[in-house]
């Protein structure tokens, strides 16, 4: 469904796309964090990039800034000169040799933070250390448990100066030649994976499917752990929908945020920020809402977010989300419509929902719009356009789509303006309704 949202204004430093939003919401095992670093922008509707910043740490942080500098001029200036202060105080030679080599080249050399003296240097003293590693791993010869720590470390330094592609492949190097199983060591097992998720996912473009492992680590974990894994997964179908759809509105990928939702809706507040190298319960709360909202039945919506204890938790700390869901179940379509409006420019900015956001936004308001009209035998459509925020011709166009996908049984009365169901689907829908009640 091809609606309009809003773009945000051009601020440098703060995107204000709503005014203050209540935060009494966002209270429960996040207070000791956002009284640190204020509040999450998918919480406040108010994005800042030092604020925003302040939720991640090590490669997320500045995987986030590259994207943040890449796709959204307002804020270039400001990404930049965050990240490449971040890139050097974290030794990440590589991200930082990339970006210097990149467009923004110039505007780095005009801020003064192109210089790359200190990357001798780091270089120097990581190859020190890699050499060390490789002869522990010469020496633990055919001693397993030895040589899986070995590439566990070698596999840390490649991750600290940002050669993710090389520790991914030390860590799976450990692990199918040296026997780390659940069998063997299930802590270092889940240690593994999730060094695994860091390495992979924050390795932006790179493929990422471990879900068997992660399932075999979530078995006896506690909740934080168990939580990290749900969330790993739901990243991995997140991301796998992403490429495939880079902005799209196609359904061909609906399979794949399904189930991103059915894992992000199984994780719980406990996961904390402790994987604050990844993502951060706000992320996983807003991407699991909009996921579910946008692929499964009111039924299922009902359960697996309203009623889901576990998962109301987590949808109370993106208020605007939450309002979303609740408004879609209530039929307050011009409410949640609005409220995806302001959400919408700060997921934009998101590294990993932002290929997806079309899509996501564009079923749910189909899905209202289905859900909008199936109780009626005629629908007015200037009425229907008022409360879908929209001009009536486009609101006919995204109706005429509803229809060819047999979504919506009726036909548009150009004439009087109006959406009249099918006859045959009015007596099959009065009969059904007669069954119930019998």
């Amino acid at each position: 469904i091809n609606a309009e949202y809003g773009n945000p204004p051009h601020h440098s430093g703060v995107v204000c796309f709503m005014e203050a939003t209540n935060l009494t919401n966002c209270a429960g095992s996040t207070e000791q964090l956002q009284a640190r670093v204020g509040t999450h922008p998918l919480c406040a509707g108010v994005f800042d990039l030092d604020t925003y910043m302040g939720f991640y740490s090590g490669h997320s942080q500045t995987t986030r800034l590259r994207h943040i500098a890449d796709s959204y001029p307002p804020l270039t200036d400001d990404a930049l000169r965050m990240l490449a202060t971040t890139l050097e105080a974290n030794g990440n030679m590589k991200d930082f040799v990339d970006l210097t080599e990149s467009g923004h080249k110039g505007r780095l050399d005009a801020m003064g933070l192109g210089k790359i003296g200190w990357v001798s240097e780091k270089r120097r003293t990581s190859n020190v250390s890699i050499g060390k590693l490789e002869h522990a791993l010469r020496e633990a010869a055919e001693d397993h448990a030895a040589c899986r720590a070995a590439y566990i470390d070698l596999g840390d330094e490649y991750y600290s100066i940002g050669e993710l592609a090389q520790a991914k492949k030390d860590y799976y190097q450990h692990a199918l030649e040296h026997g780390c199983s659940a069998d063997v060591d299930e802590v270092q097992y889940r240690s593994w994976c999730l060094k695994m998720v860091k390495a992979s996912i924050n390795n932006v473009g790179s493929s990422f499917s471990m879900n068997e492992h992660l399932n075999k680590a979530k078995a006896g974990a506690g909740a934080q752990i168990g939580s990290m894994l749900e969330a790993s997964k739901g990243l991995s179908h997140l991301l796998q929908a992403g490429r495939g759809l880079r902005g799209g509105i196609s359904d061909s990928h609906d399979g794949a945020l399904r189930a991103a939702g059915d894992c992000f809706r199984k994780a719980t507040v406990d996961m904390d920020y402790n994987f604050n190298e990844v993502t951060v319960p706000q992320d996983i709360a807003a991407y699991g809402g909009l996921c579910v909202l946008a692929t499964m039945e009111r039924d299922q919506i009902k359960k697996q977010l309203i009623q889901s204890r576990s998962f109301k938790k987590m949808l109370s700390l993106v208020p605007l989300v939450e309002s979303i869901v609740h408004d879609f179940f209530n039929s307050s379509y011009s409410s949640m419509l609005d409220s995806m409006r302001t959400l919408k420019p700060v997921l934009e900015l998101d590294l990993y929902f932002s290929p997806v956001v079309n899509r996501v936004f564009s079923s749910i308001t189909s899905r209202a719009m289905v859900q909008y009209v199936s109780p009626y035998a005629k629908v007015k459509l200037p009425t229907m356009a008022s409360t879908f925020l929209m001009k009536e011709a486009d609101l006919t166009a995204n109706l005429a789509e509803l229809i060819l996908a047999n979504k919506v049984h009726a036909r548009i009365d150009a004439r009087h303006s109006s959406l009249v169901a099918n006859s045959q689907t009015i007596r099959t829908d009065a009969f059904d309704l007669s069954l119930i009640h019998i």
